[in-house]
């Protein structure tokens, strides 16, 4: 996949910003497009009401302002499929997020350019319901990580192409003290649902008489995953370094280096987010 159309743009500290849009259809040379005034890409995170208990996964979506002097084929962004076009946003040429181009409701005013345009891209994580799980081993090559680690699950839910297909950076923090061991509670040696419950939804018996899994789809898998770093497991003894242990959150792609989150309830009763 090569970048078609490439915005740069400063930040209000003159940090330096550009916005990537890639497609598998383009093998030419990057197009400078450029952005509008001070609003050329907006990050929104939408983590409707704040209570990682009732929303633990935070979908977020980037807002993009872009003058079409007539670089921009409007023809082919309005006809794309839903995947054909990957946004990326870097920030001192570091990945800050990533996510697929919205291609429904893009307007072309009937207008002789330049003309501004206005596109948006999610990041994928409202998608993941409607994603099937596809289930591999999990082959990890990081030392000290087991293959059923919850990491691995997380990357084969958000990496693998035939999941959600976005390498999206992950960061963790999860506040809990293992007991029996100092484990990572996310990349550690503890396995995610050895008995497959936690990704299968049942089995069936195929035409040559062959047990076969059927996957939950992809949302159930990773909303688990999130609230259950914030519960001890019968597994593995954990406590809480501050009060009461709340679900974590998992907030993808992420300006800063959190991305899930474990929150704890603090001496005044509120969940510091």
């Amino acid at each position: 996949m090569a970048v078609k159309y490439t915005i740069p743009y400063r930040s209000i500290d003159d940090t330096p910003w550009r916005v990537d849009i890639s497609t598998a259809a383009y093998a030419g040379d990057p197009i400078p497009v450029r952005g509008f005034a001070d609003n050329a890409c907006m990050i929104e995170y939408d983590g409707g009401v704040d209570d990682p208990f009732d929303n633990p996964v935070v979908a977020s979506k980037a807002n993009m302002q872009l003058i079409n002097q007539g670089e921009l084929d409007m023809d082919e962004l309005q006809n794309a499929g839903d995947r054909d076009f990957v946004v990326e946003v870097y920030r001192d040429n570091v990945l800050k997020w990533k996510g697929y181009l919205v291609t429904d409701n893009i307007q072309q005013p009937l207008l002789s350019t330049p003309y501004v345009v206005q596109l948006s891209a999610i990041d994928g994580l409202n998608m993941l319901e409607g994603i099937t799980y596809t289930h591999n081993n999990l082959i990890t090559e990081s030392i000290g990580i087991a293959n059923r680690a919850p990491l691995n699950f997380l990357r084969q839910c958000l990496f693998a192409p035939s999941n959600l297909g976005l390498m999206l950076p992950i960061r963790w923090h999860v506040g809990l003290q293992a007991l029996t061991t100092e484990d990572d509670a996310i990349a550690g040696m503890m396995a995610w649902s050895p008995y497959g419950d936690g990704f299968v939804a049942g089995y069936y018996v195929d035409e040559l008489g062959q047990r076969q899994a059927i996957y939950q789809n992809c949302r159930y898998i990773v909303e688990g995953l999130v609230m259950s770093r914030g519960s001890p497991s019968q597994h593995h003894q954990c406590r809480s370094n501050r009060g009461a242990v709340l679900p974590c959150r998992l907030v993808l792609p992420v300006p800063y280096p959190v991305a899930v989150r474990e929150a704890t309830m603090s001496s005044s009763g509120k969940t510091p987010y």
